[in-house]
């Protein structure tokens, strides 16, 4: 594990928080709920959550929803849904697999051209096809939608942290230079990196924003925080990256096609294979 540089940080956070505002306990991603299954019963009220298996058929497959984002957070098919032509390329795949959550939009709650940076990963015989959720290609810090697709081409699972239906007033950024400039201030550090993204200062879906995240680097190894401020140069909080990067690679959760197995990772589930080993930078599972 990395060390972190404790002079560094100790200054940082004395820094910051004299003269930032308080922040809730966030690391600025999306916020997700645990996921419960669709059960219906009559006394249910109908909505987005049934869409899969309106469609698909009712025995189709079994859905986790996420209460907090209202969209859909696993589904494990009890069904044939094909989604692609076997022996299909990655980028076939790609187009497959955003026809299937386009032509599902009121299900997932995005449509093709909210799915950004694509990528394919071979799984064996499998593949997994993963998107970013992006709003006018600003990424949404901590969403993605990830479609596993068997070698015949039916649909094997999917496991997402989906923002719905995003509507965001168009931001006004301060120019990256004064970004830049107020970050080294406020922190006295190094700033390594900026990217702008869609963040969420408290823990509400809802409070989903426009701003900007930057890497600052102490002089410690390992020693990083990621500081986040508005589109417009507000100061909003920071996280400590010490405690997300890991040199011993981990595998990611949510691919098993037993819904059971929902928060195990690859390699436990009882029903399926293990993931290649990725290095994951953060102990935010839907950061992948």
């Amino acid at each position: 594990m990395r060390i972190v540089g404790i002079g560094f940080s100790a200054v940082l956070l004395a820094g910051w928080w004299t003269r930032g505002p308080a922040q809730e306990d966030v690391d600025f991603r999306l916020p997700v709920s645990g996921g419960r299954e669709v059960i219906r019963s009559r006394s249910s009220a109908p909505g987005p959550r049934d869409f899969f298996n309106q469609k698909y058929g009712q025995a189709a497959g079994v859905v986790f929803w996420d209460e907090k984002l209202e969209t859909p957070r696993f589904i494990s098919p009890r069904a044939q849904v094909p989604i692609a032509r076997p022996g299909a390329t990655d980028g076939e795949l790609i187009e497959s697999a955003r026809s299937f959550v386009d032509g599902n939009r009121a299900f997932f709650g995005v449509s093709a051209k909210d799915l950004i940076d694509p990528a394919v990963r071979r799984i064996r015989r499998h593949a997994l096809v993963v998107f970013g959720q992006g709003v006018g290609g600003v990424e949404v810090r901590g969403a993605n939608v990830r479609v596993l697709i068997g070698p015949d081409g039916q649909l094997a699972s999917v496991d997402a942290f989906l923002l719905r239906e995003p509507s965001l007033a168009e931001p006004f950024y301060l120019e990256e230079e004064e970004v830049l400039k107020r970050a080294a201030e406020f922190t006295g550090a190094d700033i390594a990196s900026l990217e702008r993204e869609v963040i969420f200062p408290s823990s509400d879906p809802s409070s989903a924003r426009f701003g900007y995240c930057l890497e600052a680097l102490g002089p410690e190894e390992g020693d990083a925080h990621e500081v986040f401020f508005s589109a417009e140069g507000e100061p909003l909080g920071m996280v400590n990256l010490s405690q997300g990067f890991c040199e011993v690679p981990v595998v990611v959760k949510g691919f098993s096609t037993n819904p059971e197995d929902i928060f195990s990772t690859a390699d436990q589930a009882d029903d399926y294979y293990p993931l290649p080993s990725v290095r994951v930078q953060t102990l935010n599972w839907n950061g992948v």
